[in-house]
């Protein structure tokens, strides 16, 4: 009785949803949205904030790695640390991620949020209050099994300069994995004026959008934020989202709407933070995470696949790999796309600097690129299928004294 009482209220609570969903599903996302209460994340977001100072490298920050390794071990997540070592401004920093993973069968979801500090804050809003969240969704979660497999990731080493993200995501990349889009939780906690509490920011890459409108309608169903939208670029970036988003993959970073003038200052403290305020941001979260975890894709996976981001090419063949995104070709090269779909790929368009110079219609989707070039482009290609289509672009800096043949 009890569990047909919050089946009805979750239909209720969800009316407005447009997408149609199966009453144990709608029942699944508000089972795990009510799961994040006030006293959860105060708990959460007062243990890391004792640690102190967390800055990437420390004592301080080692224990706090070691704390949420043991909060996703006691939600039976396969836990690991991800050790990382990347120089920025001449100097060599070394740290740990922590990773969390609740696996499924097909693609894959990121939720993260970095828990290093600069070192003279204990960095309440900017990070740990991403942090609590990140640990209370992925409790909630882990009571319930999906479709796609999530992986909670906490960084280090954001503040010098996205390092410890760019390390994970460079080597999801070369993993290949699909990762249908990643989450970036940064400073969602702070909210002074009733303004501030009514809003809530999400910036988005271009094929995400229908993510978005998820989020939107879950939201509108729900929380009732107004939602600020914005557009993630690919090439620059304040954030970890960045550190996906310029490999390629789909990303959507949610922010607080006041600016916070208390970022990387001592009065960053438990104090800072409107609880309450933290409380529906991460609802928010924890909502569309719990509808992607089992949800159909709605737009083709895509992804250029050739040349990879990061390599030196001598006539097709790979012959350097870089620890950045810069893909630098000599002769000529072959563009190659990754496209899958619920429902056929009806085409793939190659294009040089906006100009359409094949169209393949049957996998593997190629296209050798050939002619005389000394200087940058832009490749893209976009996939269609079931009336919908994905794009992927990479910079290039290519080299060729053939003439095209």
């Amino acid at each position: 009785m009890k569990k047909l009482c919050i089946i009805v209220i979750s239909l209720l609570l969800l009316t407005n949803f447009s997408v149609e969903l199966k009453a144990e599903k709608q029942w699944k996302i508000n089972e795990v949205m009510n799961s994040i209460t006030k006293e959860k994340l105060e708990t959460y977001l007062k243990d890391i904030i004792s640690f102190g100072p967390r800055v990437t490298g420390s004592e301080e920050c080692k224990e706090t790695a070691k704390y949420i390794y043991e909060c996703f071990s006691n939600f039976n997540l396969k836990t690991r640390y991800h050790d990382w070592s990347a120089s920025a401004n001449f100097k060599t920093y070394e740290g740990q991620n922590v990773e969390g993973v609740l696996e499924g069968d097909e693609k894959i979801i990121v939720f993260n949020a970095h828990f290093d500090s600069v070192a003279n804050t204990v960095g309440a809003d900017d990070n740990a209050a991403g942090v609590a969240a990140l640990l209370a969704v992925a409790e909630a979660m882990s009571k319930f099994d999906f479709r796609h497999t999530i992986k909670f990731v906490a960084f280090s080493g954001e503040e010098q300069g996205l390092l410890g993200s760019n390390e994970y995501a460079r080597e999801a990349y070369e993993r290949g994995d699909e990762i249908i889009i990643e989450f970036n939780a940064d400073m969602i906690g702070h909210a002074e004026s009733k303004e501030g509490e009514r809003k809530f920011r999400i910036y988005a890459t271009e094929d995400a959008d229908w993510i978005v409108r998820r989020i939107e309608e879950i939201n509108n169903a729900t929380i009732g934020f107004e939602l600020v939208k914005g557009n993630i670029s690919r090439r620059y970036g304040g954030s970890d989202y960045h550190s996906f988003a310029k490999y390629g993959y789909e990303s959507i970073a949610f922010f607080e709407y006041e600016w916070n003038p208390h970022m990387h200052q001592p009065a960053d403290n438990f104090s800072n933070v409107n609880l309450n305020y933290l409380v529906n941001t991460t609802r928010l979260i924890a909502g569309i995470m719990a509808y992607l975890g089992d949800a159909e894709i709605e737009k083709p996976y895509l992804l250029l696949s050739e040349p990879k981001r990061g390599r030196i090419y001598f006539n097709g063949n790979e012959i350097y790999k870089l620890k950045n995104t810069a893909t630098i070709i000599f002769g000529k090269a072959l563009i190659e796309a990754k496209a899958n779909s619920p429902y056929k790929i009806d085409k793939v368009e190659f294009y040089i600097d906006n100009k359409l110079l094949y169209t393949d219609y049957e996998a593997p989707y190629e296209y050798e690129m050939s002619g005389i070039s000394f200087w940058r482009h832009e490749i893209k290609v976009i996939a269609y299928s079931g009336g919908k289509h994905s794009i992927d672009r990479m910079q290039i800096f290519w080299i060729n004294f053939k003439p095209r043949q």
